[in-house]
């Protein structure tokens, strides 16, 4: 798990989560209404702009299960062992343009 960094967006502070209460536990259902309720379509555009910008320009590896290439699409999970033991997994999704892309690097490099 990366640690957070001073210019990290945070989720707290656009007003994704209600952070009152230090200890964690709160009341996640207010009397009243947020000042803005977001659709779901709103959220998930909001939550993917700020992964992007928190995220760009940052790889990732792992190990690949569960592979699942049989349309032209594939799915799979990237995996890692944390030092305390733990298993980290990452669910993804390679579509079908990035798919072809991805399969020639590895072919050109002698890897598929």
């Amino acid at each position: 798990m990366m640690g957070a960094r001073d210019d990290d967006h945070d989720l707290f502070e656009h007003g994704l989560f209600d952070d009152a209460d230090s200890d964690g536990v709160g009341d996640e259902f207010a009397d009243e209404p947020a000042e803005h309720t977001y659709s779901v379509p709103e959220f998930v555009d909001h939550v993917n702009e700020l992964l992007r910008d928190s995220f760009s320009g940052m790889w990732v590896t792992g190990e690949i299960e569960g592979w699942n290439g049989r349309g032209q699409h594939a799915y799979f999970s990237l995996v890692g062992i944390a030092p305390d033991g733990k298993k980290a997994v990452l669910n993804a999704a390679l579509f079908s343009f990035n798919r072809r892309r991805v399969e020639g690097v590895l072919q050109r490099a002698g890897l598929s």
